[in-house]
């Protein structure tokens, strides 16, 4: 995974053990990695409230 994503072998094992947040970058990565798109990454529920959090604070909505 990690020479997929061209990171450090403990990156991925840190974000693996939950030692280390998650970034849309290195969303991005893991998804690039397996050959989805990052919604697919996300639980449903959770992809829904972000993009309505995202939309509310966008100033230019």
């Amino acid at each position: 995974m990690a020479e997929r994503m061209d990171v450090d072998r403990a990156h991925v094992s840190s974000m693996e053990r939950g030692q280390q947040n998650v970034t849309l970058l290195t969303l991005w990565l893991v998804s690039q990695a397996v050959g989805v798109k990052p919604a697919a990454l996300l639980d449903e529920d959770f992809a829904a409230t972000a993009a309505e959090g995202i939309a509310e604070s966008d100033p230019s909505s």
